[in-house]
């Protein structure tokens, strides 16, 4: 499975990481980013 994000609809609320905290981050602008996208 591929995992991407969009930034631009991205609202920083974190939902992402509480659901899979293993495959999601923060990054610096405070959205979210994926540790790695195609595993």
């Amino acid at each position: 499975m591929k995992v991407t994000i969009d930034q631009n609809v991205c609202l920083g609320k974190e939902m992402c990481l509480e659901i899979a905290p293993e495959v999601f981050k923060i990054g610096k602008e405070g959205k979210s980013s994926v540790y790695q996208s195609d595993p």
